[in-house]
């Protein structure tokens, strides 16, 4: 069972940071879950005059709990000590979804809390406003439900990647979602007995597909470079979340893995959840792989 306790929401002066205000009213309404605000001013000066509009904010998201914290540092800093303070939480926050330079100086704040939170991150754009429901089917004070009508786990077939399947079914189970599990293995990992090693990894995932209740035809398994892979499927099935795993922050071995997450976080075309390991318990107990004698042993390059 996901125990969600607290909705994290970084904010700033922008309206783009908005854009996962509606997202993180809709999990804390599931979930009875507190919204919290979270501004980081440059100064102590700033935060005074941020005060009045940081708590009109949170009055808007009545009747859902919500309240704001404001400090002074860096909003990646401030984020990141939040979360640790804050048991059983979820970062929602806006990304731009940009590449190159444009990426460096507007869009590294996602990357660097993605990186360095140590609880999962949703991760927003603005074009994900289609997942709201439409204004005239709104009650005048409900911003409306969000619909994640198909929600998508990626797995490299490691322990570590249960924990994106399991969040997965979890909200599948509360928003009553399609659930589809994907591997994506880069070419040249099953060279050799190509046939028998793909089937052999097939009948693997649908193993993990039948413990969280996902038939064996939404099991995917594709060959090709690993982030645009993912995104090709996810845009290609129409999936309305991705969920996807990493190893626990600031660990150097893992930096290649946190990379290809923060890359799918950039491309995709839907909202992606970013899930930690290990998790600070959010779950409860997590679903175990299928017997290792079942399981094919995992490409270097798999996908997470």
């Amino acid at each position: 069972m996901l125990s969600l306790k607290s909705i994290l929401v970084p904010v700033d002066s922008s309206e783009l940071s908005l854009v996962g205000v509606p997202f993180a009213r809709e999990l804390a309404r599931r979930w009875n879950a507190e919204v919290v605000l979270a501004h980081a001013c440059p100064s102590e000066a700033a935060v005074e005059r941020a005060a009045g509009r940081m708590e009109k904010l949170g009055a808007s998201l009545l009747p859902v709990s919500a309240r704001a914290v404001l400090g002074v540092g860096s909003a990646v800093e401030f984020l990141v000590d939040l979360a640790e303070k804050t048991p059983n939480s979820m970062i929602v926050m806006a990304t731009r979804g940009l590449r190159g330079a444009a990426r460096e100086v507007l869009g590294s704040t996602a990357g660097q809390v993605i990186s360095q939170s140590p609880c999962p991150v949703l991760t927003v754009k603005h074009l994900d406003q289609r997942l709201l429901a439409e204004p005239e089917l709104l009650g005048a004070e409900d911003p409306g439900p969000v619909r994640f009508a198909r929600i998508m786990a990626v797995t490299d077939l490691a322990p570590r990647s249960m924990y994106a399947v399991d969040y997965a079914g979890a909200i599948a189970r509360v928003f009553g979602s399609e659930l589809l599990l994907l591997h994506v293995f880069e070419p040249g990992v099953f060279e050799g007995e190509t046939f028998l090693r793909r089937r052999s990894a097939l009948r693997f995932l649908e193993q993990i597909g039948r413990r969280v209740g996902i038939p064996a035809d939404r099991v995917l398994l594709e060959s090709g470079p690993v982030t645009r892979t993912i995104v090709r499927i996810a845009r290609e099935y129409g999936v309305d979340l991705l969920v996807q795993a990493t190893r626990g922050r600031r660990v150097v071995a893992g930096l290649r893995l946190a990379s290809r997450c923060r890359a799918v976080s950039r491309r995709a075309p839907c909202p992606v959840l970013t899930v930690k390991v290990p998790d600070p318990g959010i779950l409860g107990t997590m679903t175990e792989l299928p017997a290792p004698e079942s399981a094919p042993s995992p490409g270097e390059d798999a996908a997470s």
